[in-house]
């Protein structure tokens, strides 16, 4: 093999004979490469994406014009492509362009989830880091040197990341147990008002890390009277995280300003000074929670419009770690999705030699670039911890925690671990969890708030049926073999079918494509909230197969509901 040349005064960027062809290798690739991406359509929009300009196109039919074309390709690409014998006039290439573009687009639904931003993302099960400036594919198993492996942000057929403000760079290096031993003692290293406080800090930081790659993603608030430390313990967090993160600062922030900022990142969310006081704030913070709730489960889409008529649908996939005086939790669907977590106040005497050590362990994170490694390690172990996640949620629900809180624990628990160590949770620590659950009321959610949710829902009017409501709607179509009730019903993805028992029930298709049970809960507390898995608190209510169409033989899951529960 060619050795590299040693630079010289002569020969600054010499390069070997591999290198070279190595980079030539590299262009022709980029060359063989089509210069646009056609992802779909999104209503009447048709989206492109354009990788010379890395712009993201949303065109209406209309839009569609031999001078747009360019925006996509040069006319030497649509000429080579489209008309290879040079038989036509550049027009005429132009216009083939218009219908090619309108053939290719319209054939595929244009999917949300394909626009990546920033953060940490799954791909086919593979971690896949989206640092702004350059994607990172993890391949644990991939027997290199380095943990990760460089790729395209625009590759055919896998989803589209965006480029945005470049974050940290993974570290060659990934953190030791040992050095992730003094990542855990420095967060540790502040007053927390009690002992678990700290290794559930540490949970919600790494698992806010994985946020775009995990299914559900768990949220912390801090609450830390003055002088308590918590400007110390948010400046700990920075220094482990850095730029990953997305910084928010007051109530002045509103829940546009933060959406707008965000869009498809899926970067944790650090939120100082969450507090309140006055009417206006306190709304404000209302409508950001909204944001928070869908979060947590990310599958639910945020549509933003423009004065020109166009809209974007997002996927909010980011963990949250708000700080403030007070917690501003009120509503129970809040209360199944933070952590609320508390430093206190102490003696001098007390947090000097507690402080020093804080202090101490800084100066070894910064001078073993300790978060950078921190960072790439649990990237590499995402797989790891999404599997033990799913692993320890199952083992809590076994043991009597059930629901959103089981899943919280699990989430944050597994992600602690993993810090520390690189081995799957033992039985002893699946049950110091569950014991650590048991014992607590971290993220207690009052035991109704399924049942509360069903009434909700039950209850509410159709604007177009006057005073009638979902319940009535229900029993009068199961009262009658045809009823002109079941097509309301089904504007709202809820449908009434007979069982194999031959009993009536009523279904409720709560699926991504079902934008139409947003209205039902608009206003409420569980507005933007994944409200299937709230209802499967509900006892009896239960996941099943169905038929949408009763002359088609094809099933769809849905949620199973009683007439019992409507009738009473």
């Amino acid at each position: 093999m060619n050795k590299p040349l040693a630079p010289t005064p002569l020969t600054p960027g010499a390069r070997s004979m591999d290198e070279e062809a190595a980079a030539l290798q590299k262009e022709r690739e980029e060359a063989a490469k089509p210069p646009f991406l056609a992802l779909g359509t999104q209503g009447a929009q048709f989206v492109y994406y354009a990788r010379r300009s890395e712009i993201l196109f949303h065109w209406r039919t209309k839009d569609h014009t031999p001078v747009n074309m360019r925006f996509l390709a040069p006319v030497e690409w649509w000429q080579k492509t489209l008309d290879p014998d040079g038989q036509l006039t550049p027009r005429q290439v132009m216009d083939r362009a218009i219908d090619y573009c309108i053939d290719l687009t319209g054939s595929r639904k244009f999917d949300p989830d394909a626009i990546r931003k920033c953060g940490v993302w799954d791909e086919d099960g593979a971690a896949v880091y989206h640092a702004g400036n350059a994607v990172y594919l993890f391949c644990p198993g991939n027997g290199q040197e380095r943990p990760f492996q460089p790729v395209d942000h625009a590759r055919t057929g896998k989803p589209l990341y965006l480029p945005g403000k470049p974050l940290l760079a993974p570290s060659d290096d990934m953190l030791t147990d040992e050095e992730g031993k003094t990542i855990a003692e420095f967060i540790g290293a502040h007053s927390w008002k009690r002992g678990a406080d700290a290794f559930l800090c540490l949970g919600l930081v790494t698992q806010a890390i994985l946020s775009g790659y995990l299914r559900f993603r768990a949220h912390g608030w801090i609450n830390a009277p003055s002088g308590s430390g918590k400007t110390t313990l948010r400046e700990s967090v920075q220094l482990l995280i850095g730029d990953m993160a997305r910084y928010f600062k007051g109530l002045e922030t509103t829940d546009a300003g933060l959406r707008q900022k965000l869009e498809s990142d899926s970067c944790p969310v650090i939120f100082d000074e969450a507090d309140s006081d006055n009417a206006a704030k306190t709304a404000n913070m209302g409508r950001i929670l909204a944001l928070l709730r869908t979060a947590t489960d990310g599958d639910v889409g945020i549509t933003k419009g423009g004065v020109d008529g166009k809209s974007v649908t997002y996927l909010m996939r980011n963990a949250f770690l708000l700080f403030s005086v007070r917690s501003m939790i009120e509503k129970s669907s809040e209360q199944s999705r933070i952590f609320e977590l508390e430093l206190e106040k102490k003696d001098p005497s007390e947090t000097a030699p507690l402080f020093q050590r804080h202090n101490e362990l800084a100066a070894v994170i910064r001078e073993g670039d300790l978060g950078r490694k921190y960072i790439t390690r649990i990237i590499h172990h995402a797989p790891d911890i999404r599997r033990n996640i799913e692993a320890l949620r199952q083992y809590l629900s076994g043991r009597g925690e059930e629901g959103r809180r089981a899943e919280m624990f699990a989430t944050v628990y597994a992600s602690a671990h993993f810090v520390t160590s690189g081995h799957d949770l033992t039985l002893q620590e699946m049950q110091e969890c569950a014991d650590m659950a048991a014992g607590s009321d971290y993220a207690r959610v009052l035991d109704d708030d399924g049942e509360r949710c069903l009434e909700w829902m039950l209850g509410y009017s159709p604007p177009i049926a006057g005073n009638r409501t979902i319940r009535e709607f229900i029993k009068e179509a199961a009262a009658a073999e045809i009823s002109e009730d079941a097509s309301v019903l089904e504007r709202y993805g809820l449908y009434v079918r007979k069982t194999a028992d031959g009993n009536k029930c009523a279904f409720l298709n709560a699926s991504k494509k079902n934008r139409k049970i947003s209205e039902i809960f608009k206003g409420s507390e569980w507005e933007g909230v994944n409200v299937k898995k709230v209802l499967l608190n509900v006892k009896g209510l239960e996941e099943q197969p169905f038929r949408l169409n009763t002359k088609v033989n094809s099933t769809v899951r849905g949620l199973k509901i009683p007439l019992d529960f409507i009738t009473r």
